[in-house]
């Protein structure tokens, strides 16, 4: 039996989001954490950007790096990365 996980991952360590049966379930949930880290930089972009009055050239790249749709090109080291994994589990 296969089963696939959706993580995060940096350059300081990853964690498991969930798990699923079907790679249909897990690309579903791969694309809600995409776009939550993607809000998130948007979030931070803008926070930024009213505190000290310029861009941080940084999230304009990381939202640009998450924009990516396919989870095996998706690149957005060392800042949070989400990933689909396949595992083989034994009965």
């Amino acid at each position: 039996m296969k089963i696939y996980l959706v993580t995060v991952g940096d350059a300081e360590g990853s964690y498991t989001e969930s798990a699923h049966r079907t790679y249909k379930g897990a690309l579903k949930k791969w694309n809600r954490v995409r776009l939550r880290l993607i809000r998130s930089c948007k979030r931070l972009l803008k926070s930024h950007e009213k505190e000290y009055g310029w861009v941080e050239e940084m999230y304009q790249r990381m939202i640009k790096n998450l924009s990516c749709t396919d989870p095996k090109r998706v690149d957005n080291y060392p800042h949070e990365t989400p990933r689909i994994l396949s595992m083989k589990l034994e009965e």
